[in-house]
């Protein structure tokens, strides 16, 4: 089983609504109704090959659909966005961090936005943006690009993206990783 026990209890949850919404009360109906969402869904053919992440989220849409909950279909639906979004705001914090030798390492990251074309707001000390997950993707490799660019450039040996490495230059110059979680307050950059 690939799901995670809260995910395991959500689809539980969500198929029973559905199975209400939709009258389907005996065992064998659904069993078949399971069955046949999972594989229209996911092309799976069975729960325990569903993905934790856009099998689960295309399930639960279904589901959430079926059962009438349009407000839960539509959180759903956005997972992509959000994982995309985070890395965006995430490799914009690290960018910062290899940037030590501009004045204002946040002008920098906002410069690159700004050149590929993605306008945002800036409000407070944040920069907000409005992407769609392709837009989001494709942001997010062009700020990848960036930071290895800055990490090879410094020696660092460590070029693949990591969502809890926070980087520090050590006495040769050379940046290394070290693990941290980011709290939404060190977030410059966040999309909408």
């Amino acid at each position: 089983m690939q799901l995670t026990k809260s995910q395991q209890s959500l689809f539980w949850r969500t198929f029973a609504a559905a199975c209400r919404t939709l009258h389907i009360t005996t065992e064998d109906d659904k069993t078949a109704y399971r069955k046949r969402v999972i594989t229209e869904t996911t092309s799976q053919g069975s729960l325990k090959d569903v993905n934790r992440t856009t099998d689960f989220e295309a399930l639960i849409v279904r589901l959430a659909l079926d059962s009438g909950d349009y407000e839960m279909a539509i959180r759903w639906d956005s997972g992509q966005e959000r994982r995309w979004a985070y890395m965006v705001e995430i490799c914009a914090i690290q960018l910062t961090q290899l940037i030590d030798d501009q004045p204002t390492p946040l002008a920098y990251v906002i410069g690159i936005l700004n050149q590929a074309g993605y306008q945002g707001r800036f409000n407070g000390d944040v920069w907000w943006l409005d992407l769609t997950a392709d837009r989001l993707q494709s942001l997010f490799q062009m700020l990848d690009t960036h930071r290895r660019r800055l990490l090879r450039r410094s020696g660092s040996r460590h070029l693949k993206f990591d969502l809890a490495l926070s980087y520090h230059r050590d006495h040769a110059g050379i940046f290394h990783g070290s693990i941290t979680h980011y709290p939404d307050s060190q977030r410059l950059i966040r999309v909408a």
